[in-house]
């Protein structure tokens, strides 16, 4: 969860929506971490580690490291998969975040 809680936190503090508002009938939210990170692709498309962490937390086809564990889909969590989550949350935390001209500090 923290490592998911990543993610967003870099598009709040990239001025990136990610919040639906409620409308008549529909409840509001939080949008999903695809949508997340297809804002986050849109700043940088050159950046090569969205596909990375697209493949590894919330490919489309739900076959990802991040549903496998949060739903119980695999009896043990090992050293490989361990290696992989913290290689994507060493990348993150190196991930500069400042807010596009908002005048906000970073």
């Amino acid at each position: 969860p923290r490592l998911e809680s990543i993610l967003p936190d870099i598009a709040r503090h990239s001025d990136v929506t990610i919040a639906k508002l409620a409308r008549e009938g529909k409840f509001g939210g939080v949008v999903s971490l695809n949508v997340v990170l297809s804002k986050l692709r849109a700043l940088d498309e050159t950046e090569p580690w969205f596909d990375y962490l697209e493949a590894l937390l919330c490919d489309p086809l739900a076959l990802n490291l991040r549903n496998k564990i949060a739903h119980g889909l695999v009896e043990f969590v090992g050293r490989a998969e361990a290696a992989l989550l913290l290689q994507a949350a060493c990348h993150l935390s190196l991930v500069h975040r400042t807010p596009k001209e908002s005048g906000r500090p970073a």
